[in-house]
């Protein structure tokens, strides 16, 4: 039932972010519910995929980074280093 819940939550923040996100985005074109659920999906997918490999990596490294490096993933290209620690090369 809490995974049930928690799903429930998700969604409904997604719901409540829409507003926000969609005045950030050209939705000119039509759809734009479906568009810019497209971005808060992904956005939240890549939050998602981050934390497990962080997690599964015993919390070595910068979640930010990981997040970073799913969103380039997304996008089709290299994640840019962000953290002192990537940038330093330690």
């Amino acid at each position: 039932m809490a995974r049930v819940e928690c799903t429930w939550l998700r969604l409904r923040f997604q719901e409540d972010l829409l507003p926000l996100i969609e005045t950030r985005m050209d939705t000119a074109t039509g759809n734009e519910g479906a568009k810019v659920r497209a971005v808060i999906a992904t956005a939240f997918g890549c939050l998602d995929a981050a934390s497990i490999t962080w997690v599964a990596n015993d919390g070595k490294g910068e979640i930010m980074d990981l997040y970073d490096e799913c969103l380039a993933a997304v996008r089709g290209r290299p994640a840019a280093p962000t953290s002192p620690e990537t940038v330093d090369g330690n």
